[in-house]
């Protein structure tokens, strides 16, 4: 379904062995029950089985012929395939082999790659794709990638389907008769969750006031501490910067320095920025942000107190910091 690279990939970051066999992935009821396993390179006769009957349904879809592999079809070819990429995944829809999927990286851009997902016929429409995509988002985020990509023949209307109801959007043209899809990896903040601020190149931070209970659902991976005093210990990531209430940071360089990290984790984590009433530190810390996002300091304070809260900032000097930032 998605356009794949049934050679070797010697090249690609990330191309060491896979790991153990047989980590598996059950969903569905009794009526329908798919099983992902991710393989190793002893799998390999597992792997042939269907990257055999996927060349034969849908050579376009693939970067090389069957007729390559029928010309190599010995088992230390196919060691090399699922060691050189480094995650390679089977699914069984009810006990039958039902489909397939690889994914190299991440690059040094964080992106990992989706390969070579193939649906055999009979399990199609059935919840196997969406089953074998959630399994490489997963292994993805392991890896820390940032981004998912692939890509899809343009005709192919089936497959462009499934990878947008997994979340990808088009990002453009690839090869000829191809489009690259692509989404983000990290399960990051839910953009309408009370205090969370998108900034313009789509990453979410989420600023807050420490007087309150810490909101349901998922935890901070990293937080950004605006307090005049250190603050205890957190299960989490976290840094201070000493910062009075009202006030400016003590130590400019090092504030700088601090939200530039913010910005960074926020690419792939969820990122939290917090003083005691989440208004004036916070909003100010927060602006800075957009600043180094894009936003000119003219206006920074204005974006955070249009989407973050009408509050932010209290003073005019933090005001004055914003503007000033850069």
């Amino acid at each position: 379904m998605g356009r794949g690279r049934g050679a070797a990939l010697p090249g690609r970051p990330g191309g060491g062995p896979a790991a153990a066999a047989d980590a598996e992935v059950e969903l569905g009821g009794p009526a329908a029950v798919t099983v992902v396993r991710r393989l190793s390179p002893d799998d390999w006769p597992r792997w042939r089985t269907l990257r055999l009957a996927a060349l034969a349904d849908s050579p376009e879809s693939f970067g090389t012929p069957l007729s390559y592999w029928e010309g190599h079809d010995r088992a230390e070819r196919w060691r090399q395939r699922l060691t050189e990429v480094p995650f390679n995944a089977i699914a069984d829809l009810d006990g039958e082999r039902a489909g397939m999927v690889s994914c190299v990286g991440p690059d040094e851009h964080g992106d990992a790659e989706l390969l070579s997902l193939w649906v055999a016929p009979f399990a199609r429409g059935r919840g196997v794709g969406d089953a074998l995509v959630g399994a490489v988002a997963q292994w993805a985020e392991q890896q820390r990638a940032r981004r998912l990509v692939l890509r899809v023949l343009v005709g192919n209307l089936s497959a462009r389907a499934l990878y947008q109801r997994n979340g990808f959007a088009d990002a453009g043209p690839a090869d000829v008769g191809e489009r690259w899809m692509t989404r983000r990896v990290h399960a990051g903040w839910s953009p309408g969750a009370p205090g969370v601020l998108r900034l313009p190149s789509g990453r979410l931070v989420r600023g807050r006031g420490l007087r309150r209970p810490l909101p349901k659902g998922p935890r901070p991976e990293f937080a950004l501490y605006l307090l005049k005093r250190e603050p205890p210990p957190v299960e989490w990531e976290s840094r201070w910067v000493r910062w009075p209430d009202f006030g400016l940071p003590s130590d400019r360089a090092a504030a700088s320095d601090a939200f530039r990290e913010a910005l960074s984790r926020a690419e792939t984590q969820r990122v939290e920025i917090a003083c005691l009433g989440g208004r004036g530190r916070t909003g100010t810390a927060l602006a800075c942000l957009t600043v180094l996002d894009g936003v000119p300091g003219a206006e920074a304070v204005r974006y955070v107190r249009e989407r973050y809260a009408a509050r932010a900032v209290e003073t005019v000097w933090q005001r004055r910091f914003v503007a000033r930032f850069g």
